[in-house]
């Protein structure tokens, strides 16, 4: 994947820790949801949450509703239809250019920058529907594509992508099933109570939404870590998981016992794979990356975390690591 043999350093240290990080797996007795719950409450709050805001943002408001959306703000019979297919084309257009800006921009800044631009449009949407003016139908009609287009290209793909990241191995699975079931609970609860609130509260059902999104925003912001370029392997560290004596003697044991002694201890893989204390973890792909800051309160700890991504920095190579 990264252009270099088999034998480089970087890939025999990198294959390294993946056998690290799967005996350490394979050390858990106890897989059960609770097991997970009590161990990485965490990191599955965070991944149900980006499940749950994929659905409160107000997409399904749009792709359940769509044609009714069009006839509130004056679209009659096939030409609502019409903007329905339109702007179900453009929403599936919308998530090309992730594919290849999610390891570009990052996770976070996508998920912020969706969120933003989506509560500007569902806002903008609700105020044209208040005003009923001449423009509301054709105003609505971009308000909503821009809104489908954020979505598809930031909260559509990316809480399918961000739950299998964060959770560690032996916990993945129940980890993605419990974020996928949340996804699925909200689809649900939205799909069921907007015929209701659009006869309720009517075009004040978009500012609700947009209110949504502003939270999807500051929950980003100051709660989810940044996980472009860090290998899954790390993950324990982004959360300050792993980096306590017993974890840190348990890779020192089990590295010694699968690597035999040589007089090349001082070579470019060994300092790739050695030697990690706890506060500062050396990547085994060359990288190294540092603990959250000092915890002042949940401040601290939250301000601390939010963007671990950005110390993930090389180590230069045959360097001494502290």
């Amino acid at each position: 994947m990264n252009s270099v043999d088999l034998d480089d350093v970087k890939v025999v240290a990198e294959f390294d820790e993946i056998k690290e990080m799967v005996e350490q797996d394979r050390q858990i007795g106890d897989r059960s949801y609770l097991a997970m719950w009590r161990r990485y409450r965490q990191r599955v709050l965070i991944a149900m949450s980006s499940q749950a805001f994929a659905q409160l943002n107000g997409i399904n408001v749009i792709s359940y509703y769509a044609p009714m959306v069009f006839e509130q703000a004056g679209w009659i019979g096939r030409e609502a239809i019409l903007m329905t297919g339109i702007n179900g084309i453009i929403y599936v257009l919308s998530t090309v250019p992730t594919w290849y800006l999610v390891d570009v921009w990052g996770r976070r800044a996508i998920l912020m920058s969706g969120a933003a631009v989506m509560a500007v449009a569902l806002t903008a949407t609700g105020w044209f529907m208040y005003v009923d003016q001449i423009y509301t139908p054709n105003a609505v009609v971009v308000c909503v594509i821009v809104f489908n287009a954020a979505f598809g290209f930031s909260w559509g793909p990316i809480p399918w992508l961000y739950p299998p990241e964060i959770m560690p191995l032996a916990f993945r699975a129940k980890g993605v099933s419990m974020s996928t079931a949340t996804n699925w609970l909200f689809n649900w609860l939205v799909g069921q109570v907007t015929p209701v609130l659009q006869d309720v509260i009517k075009w004040r059902l978009y500012p609700m939404h947009a209110f949504f999104c502003c939270c999807s925003f500051v929950l980003v912001y100051f709660l989810y870590p940044e996980t472009m370029g860090i290998p899954l392997e790390e993950m324990d560290v982004v959360f300050g998981e792993g980096t306590d004596p017993a974890d840190i003697e348990f890779r020192e044991i089990h590295r010694s016992a699968e690597r035999p002694s040589n007089d090349d201890d001082d070579s470019e893989t060994s300092s790739l794979v050695r030697g990690r204390r706890p506060r500062s973890y050396d990547s085994p792909a060359g990288s190294r990356l540092s603990s959250p800051a000092p915890n002042q309160g949940w401040l601290g700890a939250v301000f601390g975390r939010r963007k671990v991504g950005d110390a993930y920095q090389a180590v230069p190579s045959g360097g001494d690591h502290a």
